[in-house]
């Protein structure tokens, strides 16, 4: 299967800031939430790409994002301890509410096509 793309254009911007755009999730109100590898935290971008919310996270770099709980309202937040030897944070897993729900994701099916 060969799939093709249309309508490209930039999102959003990040080139004026510290820190790399990773791991990334979608809310239930079509917002993504973006954990920003080197910046310290995790931004929540609208579908016409303005930033609208911010989840400042204890270590250098966040490297993906996850909403879970029973009500998809917690924001789960990974981190690596890549190149990082002096940070008792790197490498842990973070959580925050930011009054924000997540979609259930697709469970899988157990094969691929």
């Amino acid at each position: 299967m060969r799939l093709t793309f249309a309508n490209d254009r930039v999102f959003v911007e990040l080139s004026d800031t510290d820190g790399v755009p990773d791991g990334s999730t979608v809310d239930a109100e079509g917002g993504l939430w973006n954990a920003q590898w080197g910046g310290r935290r995790v931004v929540r971008y609208a579908p016409d790409g303005s930033e609208t919310a911010r989840v400042d996270v204890p270590t250098a770099q966040p490297s993906c994002v996850a909403f879970g709980a029973a009500d998809l309202s917690t924001l789960f937040v990974t981190s690596t301890r890549i190149g990082i030897t002096d940070d008792p944070y790197a490498g842990g897993v973070f959580t925050a509410q930011p009054g924000a729900r997540g979609i259930a994701e697709p469970t899988f099916a157990g094969k691929c096509p």
